[in-house]
């Protein structure tokens, strides 16, 4: 399957949606509801990881597409980081923070697995230990 979704930390504090070679918008969006499932279920805030490191292209209608995944974020829905070295993203990331003001805050990237895992620890609090149940 080409998209996954699963808690990335013990505590359930962060899940990381998983991308990997061709997909298709009706496939994130299943992967997309099952995580707020998965963040309705707990009390707490909860961090996302979106990793495209595996993704082969992006679909037509991607910044339409996100926009709309964004819009509809549960209140308990905190940061979302996304991995890519993909300059092709890097644009649409730039693009959708300019098209909604205010997601700089909330929306980030990343080159890496390694770097969204830590970026998620510099934003919680100083004790924050991102102890993950996924390999690197």
């Amino acid at each position: 399957m080409p998209v996954t979704v699963q808690w990335d930390t013990d505590s359930n504090s962060a899940i990381i949606y998983t991308i990997s070679e061709h997909w298709t918008w009706d496939e994130v969006r299943a992967a997309w509801n099952a995580g707020r499932d998965l963040v309705s279920s707990v009390p707490h805030k909860v961090d996302f990881i979106l990793n495209l490191e595996h993704s082969i292209g992006i679909p037509s209608g991607s910044l339409v597409k996100s926009d709309h995944i964004f819009r509809n974020r549960l209140p308990n829905a905190r940061h979302i980081v996304i991995v890519s070295g993909g300059g092709l993203v890097n644009m649409l990331i730039t693009s959708f923070k300019t098209l909604r003001p205010g997601s700089g805050q909330w929306v980030h990237s990343a080159p890496s697995l390694a770097h969204a895992r830590a970026k998620l620890a510099q934003f919680n609090h100083p004790g924050f230990a991102h102890t993950s149940s996924t390999p690197e």
